[in-house]
């Protein structure tokens, strides 16, 4: 602890308002709140962090920022949901934080959270860099979130607006299939069918292909195969 201490005190020095030292902040905060994620003091560490994140002006440290305030409660998922926000206005091509927004707003804004994911989907591949050869991954991972959130509409629909959301994640489940042509693992595939017959109330079919999905050393979303 003495060391942790140390360091903090030197990157104070060194950049007080950066990223580094407002991400040790958030974390010293969140340790001393002991589990209560109300405590001002951790709304106040998120919203340096985000400010620091926006003044660095750099996508990786804003990166770094966000994985620390999804550890800070609701109000750090929404400091998050700012700063990728904001990168994405000034750079709309920052993929990987057009995924993340989407994913933060999975739970409270599934239309929008789908809207991104579908600027995704849009995306042409960039000729060089970094975001060039992430390219395929992103556009695997947006897929699966597209998958996961109709899979989340079906869940809260009934009557006929449940079958026409279970037909939408059929034809989800053939574009999930297409961007992995050519990959070697099936385990989204697997999983997306346990989902699917999930949403058909075929549950002992879905325990066979979630099983499948542990033997190959994948994860299953805990919470949809304990309800299972």
């Amino acid at each position: 602890r003495a060391a942790a201490v140390a360091a903090l005190a030197q990157a104070q020095l060194l950049s007080p308002d950066g990223v580094v030292v407002a991400t040790a902040l958030l974390d010293q905060a969140i340790v001393e709140a002991n589990g209560n994620f109300e405590s001002p003091s951790i709304g106040a560490a998120c919203d340096a962090l985000a400010a620091a994140a926006l003044k660095s002006g750099d996508p990786m440290q804003s990166l770094t920022a966000i994985n620390t305030l999804v550890r800070g409660g609701a109000k750090g998922v929404d400091a998050a949901k700012r700063v990728c926000a904001a990168v994405l206005e000034k750079q709309p091509e920052q993929i990987l934080h057009r995924r993340i927004l989407a994913m933060l707003l999975r739970n409270s804004d599934n239309v929008e959270a789908m809207n991104q994911i579908q600027l995704i989907l849009d995306t042409k591949r960039p000729s060089v860099g970094l975001l060039s050869a992430s390219y395929e991954g992103n556009q695997i991972a947006a897929a699966v979130a597209r998958f996961d959130i109709l899979y989340d509409q079906v869940e809260r629909a009934s009557g006929d607006e449940r079958t026409a959301a279970i037909a939408r994640l059929v034809s989800a489940r053939a574009d999930l299939e297409k961007a992995y042509a050519g990959t070697t693992d099936s385990s989204a595939l697997l999983r997306s069918d346990g989902k699917l017959a999930t949403a058909n109330g075929k549950f002992a079919d879905a325990v066979i292909k979630f099983n499948e999905v542990f033997k190959k050393g994948s994860e299953v979303d805990l919470e949809l195969y304990l309800g299972i």
